[in-house]
């Protein structure tokens, strides 16, 4: 059975850009992104972000008006155990549930 999303559930990209969920359906969610905040330096390149709940923040990729009513997406879910939901936010972008964990953003490329 695949996880059910729910408000306030957080999706992360590989770039620690954070969307919060604001509203959910069985098959779509309508985020808005969030702030982070970084917690440390792994090395040289990578840095360390946790998501900041409820701090509405601007997405670059997205118009402001966007930013502030959220975008609508579809919910995927492409794992055999069906528990890692995935969203497209944008052309080139896809979120992932968030784990929990923090994210890494690679500053080497």
């Amino acid at each position: 059975m695949s996880r059910v999303i729910e408000v306030g559930d957080i999706f992360a990209t590989r770039y620690a850009d954070f969307f919060q969920v604001v509203r959910a359906t069985a098959k779509t969610v309508t985020v808005r992104p969030i702030a982070s905040r970084f917690v440390r330096h792994i090395d040289q390149w990578e840095r360390e972000y946790l998501p900041v709940p409820g701090e509405f923040a601007n997405y670059p990729c997205w118009s402001r008006e966007t930013c502030e009513r959220g975008r609508r997406c579809t919910v995927r879910d492409y794992t055999v155990a069906k528990d890692m939901p995935q969203i497209k936010v944008d052309d080139h972008e896809t979120a992932y549930l968030w784990d929990g964990r923090p994210s890494v953003l690679d500053t080497y490329n």
